[in-house]
């Protein structure tokens, strides 16, 4: 091979191996590649910031639900008072009005979550009861005094009993 036949067959070579083009390749894949790492950095971002939408919205919905079970309650509690007295006088006077009101204000509560705590005859449990009196020597409820109340399950007023 003549030196001359070497030395175009050198520039072919080198044109082979690097051409113009191949540089703006390497340059618009290495661009592309940034914009890709972006994009997945901005959809993380996007998925994170929805979760934590996601997560405030469940909070603010537990939040308020434990705020309207409390007022409930406090609600129920300061019901009890008037039923009681409701109650007791629907005993004392043989009013059929005063009982009508009496059952229809235990229906509503009760379907809010109210239970009466009816112990007589029973052992006594002093998760639910208030001995007043011992009268014998048994754990009996003899009798009681005045009624006590669960709401959803749980005590808000226990039951004032005699136990004998």
């Amino acid at each position: 091979m003549s030196k001359k036949t070497q030395v175009n067959q050198q520039k072919q070579d080198t044109k082979k191996q690097f051409h113009p083009c191949d540089e703006l390749k390497r340059q618009y894949l290495k661009k592309l590649a940034e914009y890709e790492a972006k994009l997945n950095q901005a959809r993380e971002r996007e998925l994170k910031a929805l979760a934590d939408y996601n997560n405030l919205v469940k909070r603010q919905a537990s939040q308020q639900s434990q705020l309207a079970a409390m007022a409930a309650r406090e609600l129920i509690e300061k019901l009890i008072s008037p039923l009681h007295h409701l109650q007791l006088a629907a005993e004392h006077l043989d009013d059929q009005g005063i009982k009508m009101v009496v059952d229809e204000f235990l229906k509503v509560l009760n379907a809010e979550g109210l239970e009466e705590i009816n112990p007589l005859g029973q052992e006594f449990d002093e998760r639910t009861m208030e001995a007043v009196e011992k009268d014998g020597k048994g754990l009996k409820v003899k009798k009681v005094l005045q009624r006590g109340y669960l709401y959803k399950g749980q005590v808000i007023k226990p039951a004032k009993v005699i136990v004998g």
